[in-house]
């Protein structure tokens, strides 16, 4: 019990009246520790019977020498390779060393000095390069789908037929070979089948259905205005 409980990861076996006791030393060890060392401590407390467990777990504040001397970064409070692109999922010093030393340090530790800045800077623009690509995909596929959404929106509208999908999506295909052709792949993806314009339509008319339900919802008595009318063999129709 009176070991320090700083010192790495420990597991103590108690009687369920002093587990609560622990719980306390540890905090006020790590308030005393606050301004000394930059380490967080978690502590959790498993059940079992007769005895609780306690086990306290160490993470640490990220340190920008880290960088060079292990090519990672941090992101979303872990380290992250920029060699492998991989997740350290634990942030001490001791994980990003192993890491680094059992797996790139044969081919990395000629990197020395400015040699060492610019690897890490090359590799940190890969690393922003392929983020941005993954980004321009999403954004790219997002906006097909909207397209595709308003095209049905607009065949609905004026009662065609889901046919005509072919023809609007030739003329699409055509506008931008004319303007943008290196957007033709992106007017190529959007997609207008017959059995796609059908579920889009779908889509749209359950969604508008829904809103109308939630508005409607809220009032006990509303009005129809209904418009009288006949159709081809004179039959009365209100609408």
């Amino acid at each position: 019990m009176e070991k320090p409980l700083w010192e790495g990861s420990i597991v103590f076996r108690l009687d369920k009246g002093d587990a609560q006791r622990l719980i306390e030393n540890v905090r006020l060890s790590c308030g005393a520790l606050e301004e000394e060392s930059s380490k967080k401590i978690t502590t959790s407390v498993l059940q079992a019977d007769p005895y609780n467990w306690t086990r306290t777990s160490w993470s640490e504040t990220f340190k920008d020498k880290w960088n060079f001397q292990y090519f990672v970064i941090e992101s979303s409070n872990k380290a992250l390779c920029l060699i492998r692109n991989e997740t350290i999922d634990v942030l001490k010093k001791y994980n990003i060393k192993r890491h680094y030393e059992s797996k790139h340090l044969q081919n990395y530790s000629k990197y020395t000095g400015s040699l060492r800045t610019e690897q890490f800077e090359a590799l940190k623009r890969g690393l922003k390069s392929q983020q941005s690509l993954f980004t321009k995909a999403n954004t790219e596929q997002e906006s097909a789908t909207r397209a595709s959404f308003r095209v049905a929106l607009e065949i609905a509208k004026r009662g065609k037929p889901f046919t005509d999908r072919e023809m609007i999506k030739e003329c699409l295909i055509a506008v931008a070979e004319e303007i943008c052709p290196e957007k033709v792949n992106l007017f190529k993806s959007v997609s207008l089948s017959a059995n796609t314009v059908a579920r889009r339509v779908q889509d749209i008319a359950e969604n508008i259905s829904s809103q109308l339900s939630d508005k409607n919802g809220h009032h006990e008595w509303f009005s129809l205005a209904l418009d009288e009318s006949t159709d081809v063999s004179q039959i009365l129709l209100r609408c």
